[in-house]
This record gives C-alpha cells, structure tokens and sequence, in this order.
C-alpha cells in the first residue's frame, strides 16, 4: 500500500464523516466514524490491519514513528470534542430557552387570519391597533405607566428648580 492511497483513504473518510456530522446527524456521524474502522476490522482485517499500521513518517531515525492509526485517533478526538461542544450547546441552549419560555395569551396581539388556517400569512396588528389593543387588554398597567410618567416628570422639575443658576454656587 502506498502513501497516496493510504492518505486518499483517510481522507475520504475524514470527508465522508464530516459531512454526515454536518448535514445529517451528529449522532449518525459519529456511529459511522466508529463503525466504520470496526466492519473494516472484521470483514478484512489483514488489509485493515496493513492499513492502519502503515508508517506515514519516521522520525530521529525510527524512534518516533507516526502511521495511519495515530492520524485516525486525531481524526476521531476531532470529530467527538466537535460533537459533544454541539451537543452540549444544544442542551444548554434548550434548558435556558424552556424555562424563559413565556407562553403568550390569546388575545388579538398574536392573532391569526381566519382566511388562512396554516398561519402562513399571519399579519401583525399596526402599531395604531396594538395601541387600542393595550389599552382595552391592560388599563391599569397603562395607569401605572402614567403615574410612573408623572412622578419622574415631577422629579424633573423639583430638580430644575433646585438646579443653581450660573451665578451662584452649591
């Protein structure tokens, strides 16, 4: 076996996996990653065996010598830190998202066109409509926010009067 189609070989497996981690599934991905070598194993495992034992590069006179089954270990601890980073993201992401979930309730501000079923062509309410919606839906929020609109109003001015004038000092 030669290098060019030992290193053909891996990458076309290196090729073949990521795609399968990126565009099918990480789970998929990563039973073909392993699985793979493994069938190779047990269906032909002189040519496996010839394969990953194969000596890509000899260094300081064949002390260190790097083959076929070294690139692979890289390979895999490449591919499974990738997969479990993604995997943990996504349940970490998913646990923040489920307990900030607020469910909206049915009212006119999430409403749906009766014309259309799917919700394709769902239309949100103008800002004129969501006004009056508010108003109808929540008025003492809305008598709240003046109060509150009122006090800081007031502040405002307590403090502008108390303000010196360029004269004067504090």
């Amino acid at each position: 076996m030669g290098v060019l189609v030992s290193i053909l070989l891996i990458l076309i497996y290196t090729v073949l996996v990521g795609l399968v981690i990126t565009y099918v599934s990480t789970v998929i991905g990563t039973a073909i990653m392993i699985l793979l070598p493994l069938i190779g194993a047990f269906v032909a495992p002189g040519w496996m065996g010839e394969l990953l034992s194969y000596e890509l590069v000899s260094m300081m006179n064949g002390a260190i010598s790097i083959q076929n089954i070294h690139i692979l270990l890289a390979i895999w601890v490449g591919f499974l830190s990738v997969v479990a980073y993604t995997e943990f993201i996504s349940w970490y992401l998913g646990e923040m998202c489920e307990e900030e979930a607020v469910t909206a309730p049915e009212s006119t501000l999430n409403h749906k066109d009766e014309s259309d079923p799917d919700g394709a062509a769902e239309i949100p309410p103008s800002p004129v409509e969501t006004e009056e919606i508010l108003e109808e839906e929540a008025p003492e929020e809305r008598s709240e926010i003046r109060e509150i609109k009122e006090i800081a109003g007031e502040w405002k001015r307590w403090k502008e009067e108390r303000r010196p004038s360029d004269g004067e000092k504090e």
